[in-house]
């Protein structure tokens, strides 16, 4: 869809009963300028694809979580279209893919997809007693070339290639014990997978071919002298640095790929608490902190650092943010041919 104008627009999802989605402009000083407000409950995770945006609510329904689709116009404001449940809980992530919908019902441990509406249940648990007591699938993605999709389980330590419309497990890998899959993201190049590890706090290298995933080792994603609490949360590649998000150390861990391991390369404090959430626009990284209700601003610099600029005060519980073109995450992968 073209647009009028063309601004560096974020949309950013509160996750609070009185939240919704918020429209934001980004301006060359990296200052960002509320444009509009789009009441939801509890708005968990979003995508942008085809000029619609693609919002996941906890509970439109009892115990029934729902995607709403809306159409992104002129004036970059969100109007509703249509509402799909997806018949289960807490959903935590959604993909559009090839024209279909797919969604993960957390706290049910299931996959779906639309319209299609193909249910995949998993089983099994992990070995964290308060966390890992049933399975809790957490991200759905496409892989390299859009051959296959990829669900991180959090609470069965696995990781699961399935065929398109989910008709058919392509593969399953066991995760480190008690890591809890969370996010991953492939390398530019298609050969590698990087996934977060929620619960240990890791980042896991896997080599990728042909619908498989072959591990190789995990690191660190906060300093060895610290030692409270942390769960690593969100994950994001910029010019060759890979990026993840630390609650409780309150920072990102900036990291490269160094043959067959990660190298840190340090941290960035997220000056906010419990930062979930992060993502690029330009040369601005722009950090959600759930714990302080915060949006805090980055410059960042060639060495893959970046400098606090800003903060917006008083959105609560910032759980997405998506840039208006970022189809990036998932669409940038389709132009590579599954290995």
């Amino acid at each position: 869809m073209a647009l009028k104008t063309q601004r560096d627009i974020i949309y950013v999802c509160s996750h609070a009963e009185n939240g919704g989605i918020y429209c934001f402009d980004v301006s060359e000083d990296g200052t960002l300028n509320q444009i509009s407000f789009k009441y939801a409950d509890r708005p968990a995770y979003a995508t942008i694809s085809d000029g619609y945006f693609y919002a996941l609510l906890r509970e439109a329904e009892p115990m029934q979580s729902a995607v709403n689709k809306y159409f992104i116009n002129e004036s970059y404001m969100l109007e509703k279209t249509d509402t799909m449940l997806t018949h289960g809980s807490v959903a935590a992530h959604l993909c559009i893919h090839e024209g279909k919908i797919y969604c993960v019902n957390y706290l049910s441990g299931s996959c779906i997809c639309f319209p299609d509406k193909n249910i995949v249940l998993h089983d099994g648990k992990g070995s964290h007693e308060r966390r890992q007591t049933s399975p809790h699938p957490h991200q759905i993605i496409p892989t390299p070339g859009g051959k296959y999709l990829v669900v991180n389980d959090l609470g069965n330590d696995t990781v699961s290639i399935y065929t398109p419309g989910l008709e058919k497990l392509k593969s399953r890998i066991s995760a480190p014990a008690g890591s809890g899959p969370r996010h991953g993201i492939f390398s530019p190049d298609g050969k590698f997978y990087y996934c977060v590890g929620e619960l240990d706090s890791t980042l896991s290298l896997y080599s990728y071919s042909c619908g498989r995933l072959k591990y190789i080792s995990s690191c660190s994603t906060v300093p060895a002298e610290y030692k409270g609490e942390n769960t690593a949360s969100a994950i994001r590649i910029r010019n060759g640095y890979i990026y993840v998000s630390n609650r409780g150390h309150d920072s990102v861990c900036v990291l490269k790929k160094w043959g067959n391991r990660f190298l840190n390369c340090g941290f960035i404090d997220s000056h906010g608490s419990s930062p979930r959430e992060f993502n690029f626009c330009r040369d601005y990284m722009i950090c959600g902190n759930e714990g302080s209700s915060t949006l805090t601003v980055f410059k960042m610099r060639e060495d893959g650092m970046g400098e606090y600029c800003s903060c917006v005060d008083n959105i609560v519980n910032p759980w997405c943010i998506v840039p208006h073109k970022a189809n990036f995450s998932y669409e940038e992968t389709r132009r590579f041919l599954d290995f």
